[in-house]
């Protein structure tokens, strides 16, 4: 993941291996998956210009995630032993 001044200028590299499926951009920043060792969901904060991890996720992801529009909720679906869940996880108190 890259940014840039809209005018242009230096392209500043924020942070590398953000899958196309794995992020989602809000008002305040960019949510992405951290990876799959030890995974979890970050945030890149568009004032601070800084990343902390924001939820731990459980199982692995599969197909991407979808943040609400508030960015209270997240959901993901799962997939274990090489076989998606059909069940939908939700991370409680997530921001």
């Amino acid at each position: 993941m890259w940014r840039i001044a809209v005018g242009g200028g230096e392209e500043i590299r924020i942070t590398g291996g953000v899958c196309a499926q794995f992020f989602a951009v809000v008002k305040s920043g960019v949510y992405f998956f951290s990876g799959w060792d030890n995974p979890s969901v970050q945030l890149y904060d568009f004032a601070n210009r800084k990343i902390e991890a924001v939820a731990k996720v459980e199982g692995n992801m599969e197909a991407g995630f979808s943040l609400s529009p508030d960015s209270r909720w997240l959901l993901y679906a799962a997939w274990e032993d090489g076989v998606v869940k059909t069940d939908l996880m939700m991370v409680e108190n997530f921001r």
